[in-house]
């Protein structure tokens, strides 16, 4: 990982009423895949390759939509229109 902001390779925690919050880099989300972590979306698309989800009900309940029908149109699976 190279450095954040603060010339430090950790996350930079911010402290903010009680909540913290932590800045990663995309590429760490990029490796988490690789460790078995996957976004709603990486799910979403799984289970509508498997066919065990249409792919109207799985965009319906996408948190990013933009970011499923993309994957979807990449994976030549058509979303019949909204």
């Amino acid at each position: 990982m190279s450095a954040n902001r603060n010339g430090s390779s950790r996350p930079r925690v911010e402290h903010n009423g009680g909540h913290v919050r932590k800045e990663f880099e995309p590429r760490q989300r990029c490796r988490g895949r690789g460790a078995g972590m996957m976004t709603l979306s990486d799910s979403l698309l799984e289970l509508v390759k498997k066919g065990l989800v249409e792919p109207e009900e799985a965009y319906a309940n996408a948190v990013n939509k933009q970011e499923l029908r993309s994957m979807l149109e990449r994976a030549g699976v058509k979303l019949a229109a909204a």
